[in-house]
């Protein structure tokens, strides 16, 4: 009896044990780069109080926005292929700051000491605040940048067909605008 009783409770630690398993294995939602994502967030949430239209104004909005970005970095990095090394991040939070650094300033141009931008953006238009939104469009950030989309053949004479990608830059970053605002 107790030899049956013993086999009957080995197999439902097993048939436990494989469950627990096997959920296990589907957790993985193949995100990459999400501890990426969550320190780009939690700088992004820090340092754009004070930029107009952000309703992020004091410490609790902070860690409010800090919580929001902690789950939605769960997604990761848009785009991404390949986990950003700590090299890279530090390089975007380091772009970040300098990026908030020039808030005051009417463009990054007029900034003492202004962040590197991406091809394509205009140092004399573009401001702090718009950078810290669009951390994409920092050189240091470059790792956000969505990938441009394939080109295709469309003919027999080999026109190409399709478009670069846009919109935003992480899927867990709010790159988009509304992160921090």
């Amino acid at each position: 009896m107790k030899l049956a009783s013993g086999l009957v409770h080995a197999a439902n630690v097993v048939l436990v044990l494989f469950t627990v398993g096997a959920a296990a294995l589907h957790c993985d939602n193949g995100a990459v780069g999400v501890e990426a994502c969550r320190q780009i967030e939690n700088k992004r949430c820090e340092i754009i109080a004070n930029c107009p239209n952000v309703a992020i104004q004091d410490d609790a909005d902070i860690s409010r926005c800090q919580l929001f970005y902690r789950d939605q970095c769960l997604f990761g990095i848009a785009d991404a292929t390949a986990e950003p090394d700590e090299i890279a991040i530090e390089t975007c939070l380091e772009a970040l700051n300098q990026a908030a650094d020039c808030r005051p300033a009417d463009n990054i141009s007029a900034c003492a000491s202004p962040p590197a931008v991406a091809s394509g953006v205009d140092p004399a238009t573009a401001t702090g605040c718009e950078l810290i939104t669009f951390p994409e469009r920092l050189a240091g950030c470059g790792f956000l940048a969505p990938a441009p989309e394939e080109t295709t053949t469309s003919d027999a004479t080999g026109a190409a067909g399709g478009s670069a990608a846009g919109g935003s830059a992480a899927g867990g970053s709010a790159a988009g605008g509304s992160a921090a605002g």
